[in-house]
């Protein structure tokens, strides 16, 4: 929890330093990305909490879990923030920004892995193996697709209560569009290995 919230004062303070450097709010929306990002680790922090030593599940822990999952894509969106640096125009030093976007990945990237990870744990201890691992793979494909929706159709995680008829048919025609496939199948992948890498890692030092 400590170096998470390290984490985050660092992007936050780079992003302030250069409000204050160059008087202009270019990448002031990074801080509220940050907020959405935090949305589904304390989500799943809260769930592991209240459940860890609940025998089995019940409708309270899945109205969480829905909750988490609205939110979930918000903490590896921001990866897809570096897209921004394209936009830059030498107000402040390139590597600068180049970094700054890169820790906001990282931030990213660690936050959606933690949740993930917190929310696996509780549903390999109810239902297993096989349940735990088939939740892993098609959260990530949703995330895809709601990465997708986000970056590409400016949809926000609040809209499926107010237009969840127009996501659906949105997320329909997205799965049937090459280009928009193509974005969905790289942006699954990456998280995919992204994050079984650093399974990997912390399996390796936990039985350590």
């Amino acid at each position: 929890m400590l170096t998470i919230i390290l984490l985050s004062l660092f992007c936050v303070s780079m992003t302030v330093f250069r409000i204050m450097k160059t008087d202009t709010f270019l990448y002031a929306f990074m801080v509220w990305n940050v907020f959405l990002a935090w949305i589904p680790f304390v989500v799943a922090s809260i769930a592991s909490f209240f459940f860890a030593r609940r025998a089995k599940a019940s409708l309270s822990f899945f109205v969480l879990l829905l909750c988490w999952l609205f939110f979930f894509p918000n903490a590896p969106y921001m990866v897809t923030d570096i897209i921004h640096f394209y936009y830059t125009k030498g107000e402040i030093s390139l590597w600068f920004d180049l970094i700054m976007f890169f820790s906001y990945s990282i931030l990213g990237i660690f936050l959606g892995f933690l949740s993930l990870s917190y929310i696996q744990t509780l549903l390999k201890r109810w239902y297993g193996s096989i349940i735990s691992w088939t939740f892993f793979l098609v959260v990530h494909i949703l995330c895809g697709i709601g990465i997708y929706l986000g970056r590409t159709l400016r949809w926000n995680s609040w809209d499926i209560l107010t237009s969840p008829h127009h996501i659906v048919i949105d997320s329909v025609q997205a799965l049937q569009n090459t280009e928009a496939l193509q974005f969905i199948t790289m942006v699954t992948g990456m998280l995919l290995c992204i994050h079984l890498v650093l399974h990997a890692l912390t399996f390796r030092h936990d039985v350590a």
